[in-house]
């Protein structure tokens, strides 16, 4: 005998299965686009930058800020990638400025800074996704030069990117930083990758504690990209046969963008949510956590 849940169900399902709803045996199918619902505009009239926001994870976060009413200056090293992601984002009704430049060259991160304040006289968000994916051998045997680009990449430029933009942020202003899940695999020829990665866990600690007695209430937190889900598994073609890689790609298409299979499937949808919710009001009293999120047999919460 079910239980009242399942009893619940079927007299619903009967309840909807009368006769003059049904369809003729030989009725047509009718093909339909399903459309994600329309996020709140729970941005509206704040300003964000992202880093890196012309691809994969940087780019989903760029376009649900955009969506949720937040104006955006977007950083590249691209530039070629800009103009278009720009065209593409001001459709949904928000001003969106382009910034190329590295940022982890110092002029060009002060320079970001001061861009973004002089379009908006303020600073509400901050997602810095910088990251940098070099080929690396064991531990011991890592060129120093290596070591430097990496060192300079996952930690420096979080760092920096905060100091320099500090005296601009507004109350309750919130900082996310785009991390992966390297932290839980501290092994193999990617050791030191791995490494420099588990360093924004005790950066995004010692900064929200660091900020939170100023008047302005900055939050920090960080986000980590479950096994698979870094942008140099989503958002780069995949090798032959990796169907992991691939189908990701092929819901980015746009015969498939905007489907429900493509937001399903896709994780750098899921990145950008979890983004979004640190980076807003929800999460006032949530700041120096690492929100890990879970991916292929590796990683976990």
């Amino acid at each position: 005998m079910g239980d009242a849940n399942s009893i619940s169900s079927n007299v619903e399902y009967i309840f909807h299965e009368t006769e003059h709803e049904k369809k003729p045996e030989n009725a047509p199918r009718i093909k339909t686009k399903a459309v994600p619902m329309p996020l709140e505009k729970k941005f509206l009239d704040k300003v964000a930058i992202v880093t890196e926001a012309t691809e994969g994870i940087g780019f989903s976060i760029a376009e649900r800020l955009a969506i949720s009413g937040a104006n955006l200056v977007i950083t590249s090293s691209k530039q070629e990638t800009l103009d278009g992601v720009v065209k593409e984002l001001t459709t949904h009704g928000v001003k969106v400025f382009p910034f190329f430049g590295n940022v982890a060259d110092a002029q060009k991160r002060k320079a970001l800074i001061d861009f973004t304040f002089q379009k908006f006289q303020r600073i509400d968000v901050i997602v810095s996704n910088a990251a940098v994916n070099l080929p690396t051998n064991a531990v011991l045997q890592t060129e120093e030069t290596t070591l430097n680009k990496l060192w300079e990449c996952h930690f420096k430029v979080h760092l920096l990117l905060l100091k320099a933009a500090k005296v601009h942020l507004q109350d309750r202003s919130s900082i996310v930083f785009v991390s992966s899940v390297a932290p839980e695999q501290l092994w193999g020829p990617r050791g030191i990758y791995n490494v420099t990665k588990t360093v924004v866990i005790g950066l995004t600690e010692a900064l929200a504690k660091e900020l939170k007695d100023l008047p302005s209430n900055v939050r920090v937190n960080s986000i980590i990209a479950g096994n698979g889900q870094e942008d140099n598994a989503i958002s780069k073609p995949s090798e032959k046969g990796n169907l992991f890689e691939f189908i990701p790609k092929l819901f980015r298409t746009k015969k498939y963008k905007g489907t429900k299979a493509a937001e399903a499937i896709d994780p750098s949808v899921t990145i950008a949510e979890r983004t979004l919710f640190l980076a807003s009001d929800d999460a006032l009293n949530i700041s120096g956590q690492t929100y890990v999120l879970p991916g292929r047999p590796t990683s976990r919460l």
